[in-house]
């Protein structure tokens, strides 16, 4: 057991305390305990008051995973790139209770991060995620989901949901500096029939950094949500979404997106949809308000069980009080192949995108990204993956190009149930016009986890 006052650890957990004092977060931190404690609660009492009846899976499962890896450009810098050797221990509890329609499911690892050269940034990681479901009768559902981020990676990588509802993979340049994201979701749905529903959802994510460039920044969200479904064939949604921004820095913001869908089922393979979303951002002074208008058309359809294919087409213009605007297409396409141990999967999509909260804060962009993953199953317990991605993006404040690339080869083997074995090697590159913002980056990583 490591001694909590030994010079590295107690250093860095007093160092983190502080900083959680000087960012303010400790009404934060009260919030989410208060939540963890009610999920607690939840997930006691949901098992005794329908498991006896319904059945349930209940298991507590601790876990550990060691990892050394091997970076060649720590603080993803375009000159001077210092390079290390990263050793982290983590430990983790997973806990997991399921009543019929009722769930209760909470993950928590802790991080330990030694650098061989850098001991500077040695620090104390957090990784959470709270998920809960909860179903009054057949027709009232009540989720409560929370994760937590405490991390010093070069790049966070998180999703956000567009105005159409759609979610989107991105990523954000944060260097070395220590950053913390909690992202709170209670929802409460009203059923009244097949593909019927009335919902309401609040969110409030927060984003703090230690140092450096990024800031501080806040969003609380509210979205009501109806669907109704005439019958089997077609299917109509709203959705709603006001939205409020602050940021320690740039000029906050008010906004709202509303979105209308509709959705024709031909059969259970193939359906067609159309789809207009209308965003608002007011932006404080010295800001520039913009909207956007972005109607779509797409179709899905199911070759056979194993081919599934999907693809969407649209425009969107952004107009704005002064200055520049943005328009062009938006699109995806998609198409997953599976055979008995091996599946492809390429997708490509373009558009428009907000990235806020994050340490670069850059705000709305034009994109156009495609990605190719393959999956290998050597063996019942042997693995093998590559995953590659380019993209292109345009942004206006500021004024910035970006092409990002990158390619990640994955290899795992689980010689024993509760054993696994993970090799990782990837290389990521942005190359953009403002000089200073471009990077290069390798990295190996051998990853070991034992789980009860």
């Amino acid at each position: 057991m490591l001694d909590p006052r030994s010079s590295i650890l107690y250093s860095e957990l007093r160092t983190y305390d502080e900083i959680m004092m000087e960012a303010g977060m400790n009404n934060y931190l009260r919030r989410l305990i208060f939540s963890g404690m009610m999920g607690i609660l939840f997930g006691v009492s949901v098992p005794v008051a329908f498991g006896a009846v319904q059945g349930e899976l209940l298991g507590f499962h601790p876990y550990i995973a060691l990892t050394g890896e091997y970076d060649d450009n720590i603080a993803l810098t375009h000159e001077n790139p210092k390079s290390d050797f990263i050793t982290s221990v983590s430990p983790g509890l997973k806990y997991r209770t399921e009543a019929g329609e009722n769930l209760f499911e909470l993950d928590y690892q802790l991080a330990l991060k030694y650098y061989s050269t850098y001991s500077d940034l040695n620090y104390v990681g957090h990784q959470g995620r709270l998920t809960t479901r909860y179903a009054f009768d057949p027709r009232w559902t009540f989720r409560l989901n929370d994760t937590l981020t405490r991390s010093r990676a070069g790049v966070e990588y998180y999703t956000v949901t567009t105005a159409s509802g759609e979610e989107q993979n991105l990523s954000s340049l944060s260097g070395t500096e220590i950053y913390l994201r909690n992202i709170l979701e209670p929802a409460l749905e009203y059923t009244f029939g097949r593909d019927r529903l009335v919902g309401l959802q609040y969110r409030n994510m927060i984003y703090r950094i230690q140092e450096g460039e990024g800031e501080d920044s806040t969003e609380n969200a509210v979205t009501a949500r109806f669907v109704y479904g005439f019958d089997i064939r077609n299917i109509v949604t709203l959705d709603y979404t006001y939205s409020t921004a602050r940021f320690e820095r740039q000029p906050d913001w008010t906004g709202s997106a509303a979105t209308a869908g509709y959705r024709y089922r031909f059969n259970p393979r193939t359906s067609v949809f159309g789809r207009y979303a209308y965003t608002i951002r007011n932006v404080d002074e010295p800001g520039v308000d913009y909207r956007v208008h972005s109607p779509t058309v797409g179709m899905e359809h199911a070759f056979n069980p194993n081919l599934t294919g999907q693809g969407q087409f649209g425009w969107f213009w952004q107009s704005v009080e002064t200055g520049a605007s943005f328009n062009g297409p938006v699109y995806s396409l998609s198409l997953q192949q599976r055979l008995q141990k091996t599946t492809f999967t390429l997708a490509f999509d373009g558009g428009y995108r907000e990235a806020y909260f994050t340490a670069e804060n850059l705000g709305f962009s034009r994109y156009h990204q495609g990605r190719l993953a393959v999956s290998h199953q050597l063996s019942e317990r042997m693995n093998l993956g590559l995953t590659g991605i380019a993209a292109r993006e345009e942004y206006h404040n500021p004024d910035r190009k970006d092409w990002v690339w990158g390619v990640t080869g994955q290899f795992s083997y689980q010689p024993l149930k509760w054993l696994k074995l993970s090799f990782e090697a990837s290389h990521h590159q942005r190359d953009s016009d403002l000089e200073e913002k471009s990077y290069k980056e390798n990295r190996i990583r051998l990853l070991l986890t034992a789980e009860y």
